[in-house]
């Protein structure tokens, strides 16, 4: 597992509206502000790059393989929720869960989907039961205890399956000199000779990601590449 750390995103200069903090992963404070300078630059998701577009397309259409029409899916941490905006539209029976109430603008305006602002599983009632459950890019903010945390309580609300998609991936392959680069950047950083960037989370090899399966008592695990740098995992309870 290795930490990484961002300065922008969406072309947002995160130093426009924070101070960043290269100690501490964005919170929902950090979030809410972000989505304000997001959604006064974007006006629809047609708006939103391309690229990003496309990425994230490639994500619905796997979700769509991996589901039935009659199955309902929840969706833990759904950002600004162009994934399912997507499976709405597709027909599927969505929940969403978004801790952000700035996030889900476009969600809220252009979809019917489900939301439920809060965390997960703190907002969401145990009488609830879903088929699949997914995580899309959003798994990169939990350390590795929280990380087996959430996935333990997933299975408190009837998910026969769980799956989750992830950018943040990495070989964990030994490289002297970035390991070499990147302790000097922490110590330049802890001098205030070198910033570092908003810490934005923990990047994971595949092994990892399936240990973490494993020891949250996940089964049947299959993992794989949607594409180039989009990486999935699922499980079975």
């Amino acid at each position: 597992m290795r930490k990484f750390y961002q300065e922008e995103w969406f072309g947002i200069d995160f130093k426009s509206f924070v101070k960043l903090d290269s100690s501490r992963v964005a919170d929902k404070s950090f979030y809410d502000k972000f989505y304000d300078e997001f959604y006064k630059r974007y006006k629809s998701y047609e708006e939103l790059p391309e690229s990003w577009r496309d990425s994230k397309k490639a994500v619905a259409d796997f979700v769509l393989r991996q589901s039935d029409p009659s199955e309902r899916i929840l969706s833990i941490g759904c950002g600004s929720g162009y994934v399912e905006y997507l499976l709405r539209k597709e027909g599927r029976n969505i929940t969403a869960i978004e801790p952000s109430l700035e996030a889900t603008r476009f969600l809220e305006q252009f979809s019917d989907v489900k939301i439920y602002h809060g965390y997960f599983p703190g907002c969401l009632d145990k009488t609830n039961s879903f088929d699949l459950a997914y995580m899309n890019a959003t798994e990169y903010v939990f350390d590795k205890d929280a990380l087996i945390k959430l996935l333990n309580c997933i299975k408190d609300y009837g998910v026969k399956r769980f799956l989750l998609v992830s950018a943040s991936i990495y070989d964990g392959g030994f490289a002297p000199l970035r390991l070499i680069k990147d302790t000097i950047k922490l110590i330049l950083s802890r001098m205030s000779l070198y910033e570092l960037g908003q810490f934005w989370g923990y990047m994971r090899t595949p092994d990892e990601f399936a240990k973490a399966f494993k020891e949250a008592g996940f089964e049947k695990i299959e993992m794989g590449f949607i594409r180039e740098g989009i990486f999935w995992i699922k499980g079975e309870i």
